[in-house]
């Protein structure tokens, strides 16, 4: 499962739509809360990871680099 977190709605679509239609599982969460509710709830696979994380609030977007 690829969880996508994307303030904007039809971003968020756009990514869960392209990962859905190669076969793979997604699901898109509109915020850093409730991505963060769904862990408490939803143990993700150990294989996991979080890359390319932005999140406006913490950092400086005009300025980030990937």
């Amino acid at each position: 499962m690829i969880w996508c977190v994307e303030d904007d709605a039809s971003i968020r679509n756009i990514e869960v739509y392209a990962l859905q239609s190669t076969g793979l599982e997604a699901k898109g969460f509109e915020d850093g809360d409730s991505f963060l509710s769904a862990l408490k709830t939803e143990l993700p696979d150990p294989r996991q990871q979080i890359e390319d994380l932005i999140i406006e609030r913490i950092f400086d977007c005009e300025h980030a680099s990937v």
